[in-house]
């Protein structure tokens, strides 16, 4: 099965790690002001990119921020689309409780060798 896309009218990323420490901001600081900027300017049609929320803080902090964006987003009203990569695996029993959200993974095979191999291939389930 593929996925269609429409057009959006705003795509909204949190993808990466870093900190401004010129400025007095941390990881962790950067990466809570880039998803509060991307949940504030949302539209009625966006695509959110979301990747590792939480992950500037600890585990149990990090899982409750991602959850609670989760959460948020799954609530909107409108025609929004969300790609959430996460590590959180505690995660997914609550999130399989939302009937918007699908938890799917990248396929991989272990080779003989040892060596992973990444089909690339988007497959349901957590991973």
């Amino acid at each position: 099965k593929g996925s269609k896309l429409s057009p959006f009218e705003a795509i909204l990323t949190r993808m990466t790690t870093y900190d401004s420490l010129a400025e007095g901001l941390s990881t962790f600081t950067m990466e809570m002001k880039e998803l509060q900027i991307s949940l504030k300017y949302k539209k009625k049609k966006t695509l959110f990119l979301f990747d590792e929320i939480g992950r500037g803080t600890s585990v149990e902090d990090g899982e409750a921020i991602a959850f609670a964006t989760l959460d948020y987003l799954s609530s909107l009203d409108n025609n929004s689309v969300t790609f959430f990569a996460t590590h959180y695996h505690n995660l997914v029993p609550a999130i399989s409780k939302y009937n918007n959200i699908q938890i799917k993974h990248l396929d991989c095979v272990l080779l003989p060798n040892n060596k992973i191999k990444f089909s690339r291939k988007l497959i349901d389930g957590p991973g």
